[in-house]
């Protein structure tokens, strides 16, 4: 009888714990897409706004609850070095997700969860 509520508790801690997990993965891979989708673009304006476009997109059908917590930024420095040298585009993603959307409705605070990523640019093709 007395381990039943130590149990309960192990049990929604491994549950919480995923949950976060999961969180953080998500964000990771809408980084990834993101830095992907960036490189593929073929201008600096281009590839900020559809990389921007993609992760909002992403965070609405993954059901993360980042609301206006969500931050995407897009470093597209890499569009200015000359075609022929090696260049790569990079995304920053930061999603704060309210506790009570990951644990049990209605607990208070929030996690932060942040990733990055980039992704090469052709060495060969034009950029502007």
């Amino acid at each position: 009888m007395i381990l039943m509520p130590a149990l309960v508790l192990f049990i929604g801690l491994v549950v919480g714990g995923a949950r976060i997990w999961w969180a953080q993965a998500c964000v990771q891979s809408m980084a990834d897409s993101a830095a992907r989708q960036a490189s593929i673009s073929r201008t600096a304006a281009e590839a900020a706004g559809t990389a921007e476009s993609l992760v909002r997109r992403d965070a609405v059908a993954s059901g993360l609850g980042c609301g206006r917590g969500l931050t995407v930024t897009v470093d597209t420095s890499g569009f200015a070095v000359p075609v022929g040298r090696p260049a790569a585009v990079g995304a920053r993603v930061t999603c704060t997700v309210t506790l009570a959307d990951l644990f049990v409705p209605g607990m208070p605070g929030s996690f932060t969860a942040d990733a990055s990523a980039r992704s090469t640019l052709d060495r060969y093709r034009g950029r502007r």
